[in-house]
Parts: C-alpha cells; structure tokens; sequence
C-alpha cells in the first residue's frame, strides 16, 4: 500500500471498542484494525475515543499515578503528532482571533439565522478558520465544524446562549489554529493514526473540540479519576466514545511527565554550569546485545568543542552526557557538526581523521547530491515496499520519525515544497543497513560529508535526509576546510554545532598524493599537507 496514498480522500470514522489493553490496541495501524475500508472517494478510518474513569479496585494512589505515567510516555512515543493534554487546553486566546469571531457572531444575530452553513460562512470571511494546503484537508476542516455544530444545536434544543456560543466558537478557532495541523498535516491516514490523551477535569466546550479531533480519526483517551465530566450531556448514548468505569473514585495526580527537547551542553562546552543541569538522570548501563529493540527513539544534539570531537566520536552511545533509558525510549545523544578551515598544524585535524578511520557504520559523501537516497527510477524498481523488508520494529520506527519529522522539519519551511518530504521514503540500501546494525547502546553510525564550492550543489532534498538521520540517531560531521557551505542556508539556526578553525585552505584537494592516516578516501585529500 503506498504512503499517503488515501489523503485526498474524505474522513469519516467509526469508533472501536478496546478488546484487552488499550495501550496495546493504540500503535495497531488503520489499514489493519477491525472496519477499515476505502472507496473510490472516501476512507472510513476505525478509532477509539475512550474515557477512562475511576480508578481499578486494586490500585493505590501511587500504583494509579505510576500507570498514568506509564500512559503518558506510551503516547508520548508517537513523536510530535501524538497530544498529550496534562493541565487541560491552552486557554490563551488570540486578540485578533477574538475579536473577529465575535464579529462573525454579532452578523449572525442581526442576520437572525445561526446555522452551520452561515457560522463556517462568516468565520471564514473574518479569516478566522486556518488553511491548508491539501485541498481536501482543508475542505473536510470545515465540513467537520458544520456536523459538530449540527449536533451542538441538537443537543442544546434550539435554545442557543449568544454567550457561550461565542465562547465555543472562539475556543474552537484558536484551538483549531494550535492543534490541528500539529496533528493531522503528519497523518498518512492508512497508518498511524494521531494519539490525544487528556488527563483530568475538562469543560463542555473542550469535550465538544476533543469530538471534533476525533471525527477526523485521531485516537482519543480521556482519562478522569473522580467523575465523568461532561460527557453524559455530549454522548449520553455512547455512540461516538466508549467508556470504561471502575465504580471506585481517586483525587486527579499530578502527572509530571518531562516533554521537552534540547540540545545537550558537554562539560568542556559549558564548564561554568552545574553538571547536574544537563545531566538528567544517571545513565542507565546496559549490558545485553540488542537489549533496546523496538524501543521509541528521542535524539539529543550534543554541544561540543572541537577537541572533544575526536573521541566522541569513538564513544558509545550510552557513555555520552545526555544517554537515557526511561520507560522503553531511549534518549541518544548525536554529533551534528560542522568543521570549517582547518588548522594551521595539521596534527589538530589529523585526530578526527583518524577517529573516523577507526570507527565502524562509517558512510563517506564526497558530493552533492549526496549518495544517500534513490532516485524516483531506482526506487521504482526498488519497490515502494523496501521498509516493510525491514525489521518490524525499524519500519515502526522510521514511520514514525518520518511523521514526526514532516510535523516539525529541521529545514527552514520556506524552501520546503509539498512533496519533498518524499525524499525520506527513498533512503537507499547503506542508510538502512546502517540502522539495521545499529544498536542503540552501542557505537552510532556516522556520515561525513564534504561541502565545498567543488562538491556540488547541495538540495533541500540533501538537507532534509541528513537532519532526518541525525534525528534517527546519526552522528553527522561536515567538512568545509575551504570555509564554503550551503547547507546552512536550508537548516534552521543552531541546528548544526558550528567549529571555525583556524584558515580557510583553497589549496585542499590539489594534491592528489595518497594520505597515510586516513587513506586513499576525498577525507584524506583535505588533511594533505
């Protein structure tokens, strides 16, 4: 089945009931769960909306809150595109969007006509409702808001609160603008599917918009300890959520789970700091082979100082700051650096040349484009099902890194066009027989680049794959000894771990005499003395 082969179709959904666990029925693909069918126009998705109340009649507050926790990061594991709603929606409103909504809302009442079809009318003439470049996508954002709404002025009667129907509608624009395309730009609708769990008390204006996620097949977990919420007046019939209650009640816990990423300072960089402000937690010693397969992967760029990058580069994985193991994610700590000039003694330069002659999963790429995805043709005759060939656990983990990547690229947006993400479906047989031998404990696989005036031109296709792997885990080194580079010019700023050495040699490459350190390879001819 090819990717995102179904995403011109329209949405409708039909809502699964757990058999079993449900943290175990979540990361099941659409294309393989009870219902899924497609005709020549619309894709019916299956996916659950389950409400979690209570808490088990063996459980303790501390055994309830560990479970919890453990929910968190399983949906956490899905990478950008899953939501994971600890201290309720971001009630924050935009002034603009305020405003105009309220403006949409007088119109209608001086129309004296609150429909579906008049309220996405005019809040789309304010420019309130956010756009999409997939047509489809875009269409079916509005057709959903009308059937919400539809059933909105159902379940009220016909007696409709000027007041807080403005203030659904508001809560609605703002929150469509901030969690929509997070979640469904990244959705290949035939596979994973994107993950919400809200934790706690929720009013009915936020049940009504975690409705709304749902009808675009998003997997949706409430969760509620204490009371049902406001469910009873959204879906008194269980017809588009299914509700799981255990009769014995908790207080709602804190749940204090760490989502946030940056880059990692290395004790040289950052020797005035407190050891224990990047550390984190001590770094868990594995000893077993392979002990981390199928594991969720989070990766850390570390910031370094040049002569911390020949041995570094050497390290295994889980002896770098920032290495961890927290409920079956690892956290990776990668080079992303690039090396411009060289130095004035060459002995300087001579010690990453040899870091990366000893080193092993080593890909060498002498030119742009680089050698490390196929073409459209050899893909062809590769097949568009080379991932599926892979480990079970690597073609998960790439589907997911390539969803999570497409909602949050590392290349600047403006150079990107619709389709260039494509390019990650394409990786040739090298890149992935270096994953495949990747054990993520152990010695990560490097790519080293030239980039230089005489090394071609590189593409936004180029800086998409090499960010994209370095979020795989991949330690990525740079080399620009003549001081040229564009591919800075595609990746956001601070992305790569800069080091200006010394001068910037023109003369590198000249010298076509064979270097005794690092050999015959384009690596040899810039450390030529």
């Amino acid at each position: 089945m090819q990717s995102w082969s179904f995403n011109d179709m329209e949405i409708e959904t039909i809502n699964l009931i757990p058999q079993g666990d449900l943290m175990e029925a979540l990361p099941v693909l659409v294309q393989d769960r009870p219902g899924f069918m497609t005709d020549d126009t619309i894709i019916v998705i299956p996916r659950y909306f389950v409400r979690v109340i209570g808490i088990e009649d063996d459980e303790d507050e501390m055994q309830y809150r560990q479970r919890m926790t453990n929910w968190v990061r399983q949906i956490l594991d899905f990478g950008e595109f899953a939501l994971c709603l600890l201290d309720g929606f971001d009630t924050t409103v935009d002034e603009d969007i305020r405003l105009r909504t309220r403006t949409a809302l007088d119109r209608m009442l001086m129309m004296n006509e609150i429909t579906p079809e008049v309220v996405v009318q005019l809040l789309e003439k304010e420019g309130v409702l956010p756009s999409f470049p997939k047509a489809a996508l875009h269409a079916q954002i509005r057709e959903n808001l009308k059937s919400l709404l539809l059933y909105y002025f159902e379940r009220q009667e016909d007696l409709i609160n000027p007041e807080a129907f403005c203030a659904l509608l508001t809560f609605f624009c703002q929150a469509m603008h901030q969690y929509l395309s997070r979640l469904f730009l990244v959705f290949d609708y035939a596979r994973i599917n994107p993950k919400v769990l809200y934790y706690g008390d929720i009013d009915l204006i936020g049940g009504y918009f975690l409705l709304y996620l749902a009808s675009f097949g998003c997997d949706v977990v409430y969760v509620n300890p204490q009371r049902e919420g406001p469910f009873a007046a959204i879906d008194p019939n269980g017809i588009f959520s299914f509700e799981q209650k255990s009769y014995r009640r908790g207080p709602i816990v804190s749940l204090s789970v760490n989502t946030e990423t940056s880059r990692i300072m290395t004790l040289a960089a950052a020797s005035s700091k407190e050891v224990d402000s990047w550390m984190g937690t001590t770094a868990s010693v594995l000893t077993k082979p392979w002990q981390c397969i199928g594991y969720a992967v989070h990766t850390k760029i570390l910031s370094t100082t040049y002569d911390e990058l020949s041995f570094l580069l050497l390290e295994d994985a889980m002896l770098r700051s920032g290495w961890r193991v927290d409920e079956h994610t690892v956290t990776i700590p990668t080079i992303f650096a690039r090396i411009v000039g060289v130095h004035h003694d060459r002995q300087k330069d001579e010690k990453i040349a040899q870091a990366l002659k000893s080193a092993n999963n080593v890909l060498d790429c002498d030119r742009f484009p680089l050698s490390l995805y196929l073409s459209e043709e050899e893909q062809s005759r590769r097949g568009d099902m080379a991932y599926q060939r892979l480990r079970t656990d690597l073609t998960q983990l790439l589907e997911l890194k390539i969803a999570t990547y497409r909602a949050k690229p590392a290349v600047i947006e403006a150079n990107l066009q619709t389709d260039d993400f494509e390019i990650l479906w394409r990786l040739c047989d090298e890149v992935l027989q270096a994953l495949m031998s990747f054990d993520f404990p152990k010695a990560t696989p490097k790519i080293v680049i030239h980039n230089d005036e005489d090394a071609g031109v590189c593409s936004v296709q180029d800086a998409i794959v090499v960010s994209f792997l370095a979020s795989l885990g991949f330690d990525i080194v740079i080399f620009s000894p003549k001081g040229y580079s564009d591919i800075d010019k595609f990746l956001k700023e601070g992305y790569i771990d800069m080091h200006i050495l010394e001068k910037m040699d023109v003369s590198v490459g000249k010298n076509k005499g064979k270097n005794q350190i690092v050999g015959s390879t384009w690596l040899g001819k810039i450390f030529d003395r």
